[in-house]
């Protein structure tokens, strides 16, 4: 019987495992003999040229010095600039914050034109320019009593030159030696002298009139004085607090307009007069700005120190009605 034959194994080597390698303990020993031998004789080589070494390092350093820069510190303080908040100002207010704010401002103020890009707003570094301008009303108001005080003044001047020399020839005609009778005086005598007593009695009039007319204190946006700007302020903010309680009923969401006013007042608060400069087309806006400055009647007496400068104080603001709000400008115009 054949017997079959296997085909030789190759590499029998490679399918052997192999053995595992291990370092006798006799040679780590010396292994480990060998590195501490090696560390000090570092140490001690270390040791013996310390000095060398510091004075080495310390040269290379000091080398480096000409190659460093130094600058000398500025006398002159650093100015730190603040460029702050840019803040919008705004002639009306809502007490209802807008959802999407696009500036800041005094008050808030939703809704009002189309414009949606925040680079159309205005901005300047520069100092802000005192741009108000006083409406024409005012103007006029304004320049016609300026001239009618000149008239007034020249009027007095020259009846009062009138009335010095008519007192003159008067002293001169007494003095004179009379008539012998009555009948000798010319008509024309009789006449200049009852010219002379009317003409003195208007003279006389028009003193005490002028004398009597009471001291106005006009306070306006342009006002300088600190006493009458201040009133002015607390008049506007008691006006607009008045103005928002006693809105018209029925007629929020449909007024839109403004109005020019002029209020007199009387040294103790109360309301002198009060006037539209300049109306708005809607004559309900008219009639509703008039009305809420006289419920906010009677307003704060005049301090002393205003009190004692005038009688009268005529104040012009600007009454917007915007949806449900009412804002008073602190701009006479």
């Amino acid at each position: 019987m054949a017997t079959e034959k296997r085909p030789p194994l190759k590499n029998t080597k490679a399918l052997a495992p192999e053995k595992p390698r291990f370092l006798l303990p006799e040679v780590l020993l010396e292994i480990q003999a060998e590195d501490k031998k090696k560390a000090l004789r570092i140490r001690r080589w270390i040791s013996a040229h310390a000095l060398a070494l510091g004075v080495g390092v310390s040269v290379w350093a000091h080398s480096l010095i000409p190659f460093l820069g130094f600058v000398a510190p500025s006398t002159n303080p650093r100015i730190e600039r603040d460029d702050g908040l840019r803040v919008v100002l705004v002639n009306a207010r809502h007490n209802r914050a807008p959802q999407d704010a696009q500036a800041l401002a005094q008050a808030n103020l939703d809704g009002g034109g189309d414009a949606r890009d925040a680079k159309q707003m205005p901005s300047s570094p520069l100092p802000a320019q005192n741009t108000h301008r006083d409406g024409d009303a005012l103007v006029d108001a304004r320049q016609k009593v300026r001239q009618l005080e000149t008239m007034q003044r020249e009027l007095l001047t020259r009846a009062g030159a009138a009335k010095a020399r008519i007192d003159t020839e008067q002293k001169t005609r007494d003095g004179e030696e009379a008539p012998q009778t009555p009948l000798e005086r010319s008509g024309l005598d009789l006449q200049n002298a009852a010219a002379i007593a009317r003409q003195a009695a208007v003279v006389d009039r028009a003193l005490n009139d002028y004398a009597a007319r009471p001291k106005k204190g006009f306070v306006s946006p342009r006002t300088r004085e600190y006493r009458l700007a201040q009133y002015g302020e607390d008049w506007r903010i008691k006006v607009q607090r008045v103005g928002e309680l006693n809105f018209p009923r029925g007629a929020r969401g449909s007024l839109y307009g403004s109005v020019l006013v002029a209020v007199e007042i009387l040294p103790d608060g109360r309301i002198l007069s009060a006037e539209v400069v300049r109306a708005d087309k809607d004559p309900r806006i008219n009639e509703a700005a008039l009305r809420i400055i006289k419920l906010a009647s009677p307003y704060a007496p005049f301090p002393p120190d205003i009190r004692r400068d005038y009688d009268v104080l005529v104040i012009t603001r600007t009454m917007s009605f915007t949806r449900e709000d009412i804002a008073v400008s602190s701009e006479g115009s």
